[in-house]
């Protein structure tokens, strides 16, 4: 079900010798697989903010690499991650983005589950034998925070999630992205294969004439690119600024994106969420507008995503 490649197909060469990716990585519907199981099943993904799991009971839902995905905070205060499916036949657990339950109950049959993953309920299940509810509990996922971000990886054996952040905590200081407040979250589609998304935040060619605004908060002859590591593990940093307005912006594609702007505000982006489309040419992004708490409103804007 993967494309063909070859060892010489993934060989990384100096940004000043190289070329952009076949036309086919971008169109191909074989690629949408590939980029699933090697990429974003196998990587963190930024999926929420804490302040959507404060209290015991709240959760939200999303997908990861094609799986739906619930993390919730359990009564003991445990911050958990699991698959969004009934070990039964597989029916939704949750159906809403948010919310706040002392259980979860299948919409399906019925089967309860407490927060911490156990099966409790099982209707009409008492005639069943060789069965025991202590082997069905839901399957739980690896999550993991980041300065107020939730995260989340499908694969049990990759690596903490700080050794994907490494760096990025220096490059924004003194700016903590956990002191902020989340203020809204925007989830918008972009008509494009995820790559292509990913491809624009590499190079500032376009700044100045795409984005006047921010062409003008930089000093766009110091805008650098250092490419730091495979795709999917760190990084894909740039920063630039004028003298006396700083301002950063950190890529761990596909995990996240950290963009810290002058007066203090900041935009976290959480990854691309892989389309099913069988061409590959739509995906989503989630971005969770945050500003400093010491800040008035009036102050700061990001992106305009924070309103003036």
């Amino acid at each position: 079900i993967y494309p063909a490649l070859s060892p010489d197909d993934l060989v990384s060469t100096p940004v000043e010798r190289s070329w952009t990716i076949p036309s086919a990585w971008y169109t191909d519907p074989a690629f949408h697989a590939l980029d699933r199981d090697a990429v974003f099943a196998r990587t963190w993904q930024g999926v929420g903010h804490l302040a959507q799991v404060q209290e015991p009971g709240m959760f939200f839902t999303t997908t990861v690499a094609d799986s739906p995905v619930i993390v919730l905070r359990d009564k003991e205060g445990v911050l958990r991650a699991f698959y969004n499916v009934c070990r039964h036949r597989g029916g939704p657990l949750a159906t809403a983005a948010t919310g706040c339950v002392k259980a979860l109950t299948c919409q399906y049959h019925g089967w309860t589950y407490l927060l911490d993953g156990s099966l409790r309920g099982v209707p009409r299940w008492d005639r069943v034998d060789l069965f025991d509810k202590k082997d069905y509990g839901l399957v739980p996922l690896r999550v993991e925070t980041w300065q107020g971000q939730v995260f989340v990886n499908l694969d049990a054996d990759a690596a903490p999630l700080a050794a994907t952040m490494q760096g990025i905590a220096e490059r924004i200081a003194p700016v903590r992205i956990d002191e902020l407040t989340l203020m809204k979250r925007i989830d918008y589609e972009v008509g494009c294969n995820w790559k292509v998304y990913v491809d624009n935040f590499l190079e500032a060619y376009h700044v100045p004439r795409a984005h006047p605004g921010l062409h003008a908060l930089l000093d766009y002859k110091r805008y650098v690119v250092e490419p730091r590591g495979p795709v999917g593990e760190p990084a894909k940093p740039s920063t630039a600024a004028a003298p006396g307005v700083p301002m950063t912006a950190m890529y761990r594609t596909p995990a996240a994106g950290t963009k810290v702007l002058p007066a203090g505000a900041a935009a976290v982006e959480p990854p691309v969420k892989l389309s099913s489309d069988s061409d590959q040419l739509r995906h989503q992004r989630r971005i969770s507008a945050s500003r400093l708490t010491a800040v008035e409103p009036n102050s700061t804007q990001s992106s305009g995503l924070l309103k003036r």
